[in-house]
């Protein structure tokens, strides 16, 4: 969490490793998951190979485009589901971000123009234009816009759910080899060759030396 506290060794995390194992046995997980990017899942659910898929709110255009996917006038779009032992009305979905900025050892002629690019960039219009155009919008007012809303049927959802994102991890020098660590162990417990509650217990141990305290 946000103390750093690991919470992966947890009943809900390893409840969570259960079902996946479960999944991998029976093969509606690929048996090559763990070598799988976000491109080849994407290609996979508009081949209608996969029963649902989790994706951010850029991808409407592309599940939906004819020439492209097979599923295009059969596919749904619905919120994250909440497990019925939580109370959440919206699930805190992982979300992501990314910044701009402007080198202090830029001329003050280059730090204006800078500038008045990313109030440009970050402006309700541009972030409409570019939601118009296949990106998901980092404004919950552009999601409620009517401008985009009409056109993209999940739009309310979306609007509540990035009200209540969150990025899965707190930012940390170590978090690359954190986050590798704890993908090698679920791994393990996915596929069998590890306890999930072992799998967690052994990713903690290796964890915790590497969290700032």
């Amino acid at each position: 969490d946000e103390d750093f506290n690991i919470k992966f060794t947890e009943e809900p995390m390893i409840k969570a490793l259960k079902v996946a194992r479960e999944l991998y046995e029976q093969g509606v997980i690929p048996s090559d998951f763990m070598n799988m990017v976000a491109d080849d899942w994407l290609t996979l659910m508009m081949n209608g190979q996969l029963a649902f898929d989790v994706r951010s709110a850029n991808y409407y255009y592309k599940l939906t485009d004819p020439s492209k996917s097979s599923i295009a006038e059969h596919v749904g779009f619905c919120k994250f589901p909440a497990s019925e032992t939580v109370d959440f009305e919206v699930v805190p979905v992982k979300t992501d971000f990314w910044a701009m900025g402007i080198p202090k050892n830029t001329s003050a002629e280059n730090k204006e123009k800078a500038w008045a690019f990313i109030k440009w960039l970050s402006s309700d219009e541009s972030t409409l234009n570019m939601g118009l155009n296949g990106n998901g919008p980092v404004k919950v007012n552009i999601l409620r816009d009517e401008r985009y809303a009409s056109s993209i049927p999940y739009a309310q959802d979306a609007a509540e759910a990035l009200n209540v994102g969150r990025p899965l991890w707190p930012s940390f020098d170590n978090l690359p080899e954190v986050a590798d660590i704890f993908k090698e162990e679920a791994i393990l417990a996915i596929v069998g060759r590890k306890d999930p509650s072992q799998a967690m217990i052994d990713a903690a141990k290796r964890v915790e030396p590497l969290l700032p305290r």
